[in-house]
């Protein structure tokens, strides 16, 4: 939540550079309102991800209210910058701050999509080292459960969860090598479906 008490301080910040005499002129521009939304999203981005959450929802909101931001700083700037000088270096200030967070929110929903492309690796040794059909059985639904669970945040990958989710379990009559073949192909296209691109 140290994200959101940042975004907090901001709007703290930016009352009191309009309190400040020169700024006095400068009133109802939104921006309080704009860096508020920004802490509600990043909240709601919080609690998106967690396993199992729509993490690629709250990094779409979260993405629109620092747009949002972005651009009624760099507008109300550009609109007062000869007149109104401190507070829209304070703008540029909040304006830098949203496009570095922006960017960091992006490379925190790549590092967990990873996260599930990493266990996914480790569902194929786990499929690898099976030394019966009952223990690749229990690997498998292993895999699926965590891979579902940990998957479901991401739209792009609905598709691959319900192929795996949709297999048949291992053939206990079955050639363990030959089951083994067909289930690890099936994690590894798990594995791929996850790469960031």
């Amino acid at each position: 939540m140290a994200k959101v008490d940042e975004w907090r301080r901001r709007v703290d910040d930016w009352k009191a550079v309009l309190k400040q005499p020169k700024n006095a002129g400068l009133k109802a521009t939104g921006i309080s309102e704009a860096i508020r939304k920004v802490g509600d999203a990043e909240m709601d981005f919080a609690k998106a991800k967690e396993p199992g959450k729509a993490i690629v929802k709250g990094l779409t909101d979260l993405l629109k209210a620092l747009d949002d931001l972005i651009n009624l700083c760099k507008k109300t700037s550009d609109k007062h910058k000869t007149v109104f000088t401190t507070a829209c270096q304070h703008l540029d200030g909040v304006r830098a701050a949203a496009v570095a967070r922006r960017t960091e929110a992006a490379r925190e929903v790549d590092q967990a999509r990873q996260a599930v492309g990493q266990r996914c690796e480790e569902a194929s040794q786990q499929l690898r080292a099976a030394r019966t059909i009952q223990e690749l059985a229990a690997a498998w639904r292993e895999f699926v459960t965590e891979f579902e669970t940990q998957g479901k945040g991401y739209p792009t990958l609905k598709a691959q969860i319900n192929t795996a989710k949709g297999h048949r379990a291992p053939d206990p009559n079955g050639s363990l090598e030959q089951e083994r073949t067909v289930f690890l192909r099936l994690a590894q296209a798990c594995q791929r479906a996850t790469a960031v691109r």
